[in-house]
């Protein structure tokens, strides 16, 4: 997972200086698919090449898909960027796509598979290295990426699961992900990492101010007392 500040870039996967709650993963994934299912409604149908580097984050939290459409001029620039490795990027492609001699451009239910993938990666913070080879068998139990079966995310993990599941028709779509995903958020379902940060905000504020009205009135309380104290012990 890539983040853009102004000119800077990191993976926010491998930075340890930049903590990832689980209302932070949830928003990036809720950006992810919010993006992708207005991407499936467009009349480019599909991403094709979905993965975690092509996931990028404002200053402002909110993350961004890239890298889609133009697939001919997308090969070339990347093949003449320092570092390329086009294994790498097969990592996150659906089986039926890998099991394909001549590679395709992509399919709907081949993103939902690369989300299930990236999904796994902002979970258990963690970069995914399957058999790219074991991935594309037939076996009654495919090869995917390692559930750590954490507490309290036994829903999320059966959402990752129903995604990269071997048949694609099974799979769901984006628009049953976003309502599926908004639904175990902790923060009510906002979509924003920003408006979340703010409406928390708020909420503290809240709370101080009830904080400071009971401090006070016990106070007050305290004070009433000490004078009613003071009259008894004073000579009439």
């Amino acid at each position: 997972m890539m983040i853009y500040v102004i000119i800077l870039r990191m993976d926010i996967l491998k930075n340890e200086s930049i903590k990832l709650d689980w209302t932070f993963k949830f928003s990036l994934m809720l950006d992810i698919v919010k993006g992708m299912d207005y991407l499936h409604h467009s009349p480019l149908h599909f991403h094709g090449h979905l993965s975690s580097t092509s996931c990028v984050v404002d200053s402002r939290f909110v993350l961004k898909v890239t890298d889609f459409g133009l697939n001919i001029l997308r090969h070339s620039d990347s093949e003449k960027s320092p570092g390329f490795d086009p294994w790498t990027a097969l990592l996150w492609r659906a089986p039926e796509l890998l099991r394909q001699s001549i590679p395709a451009n992509g399919t709907q239910k081949g993103d939902i598979y690369s989300f299930a993938i990236i999904a796994q990666e902002v979970v258990y913070l963690i970069h995914s290295t399957p058999s790219l080879y074991k991935v594309t068998l037939h076996n009654i139990n495919p090869l995917r990426p390692h559930i750590d079966q954490a507490e309290g995310v036994e829903e999320l993990e059966g959402i990752m699961v129903s995604c990269w599941t071997e048949k694609p028709a099974e799979r769901p779509d984006f628009s049953s992900l976003r309502t599926a995903i908004k639904k175990l958020c902790p923060n009510g379902g906002s979509e924003n990492i920003l408006d979340n940060l703010l409406s928390r905000m708020e909420q503290y504020a809240c709370n101080l101010e009830e904080i400071v009205s009971e401090r006070t009135a016990e106070l007050q309380e305290e004070k009433k007392r000490a004078e009613e104290l003071l009259t008894q012990m004073l000579p009439r």
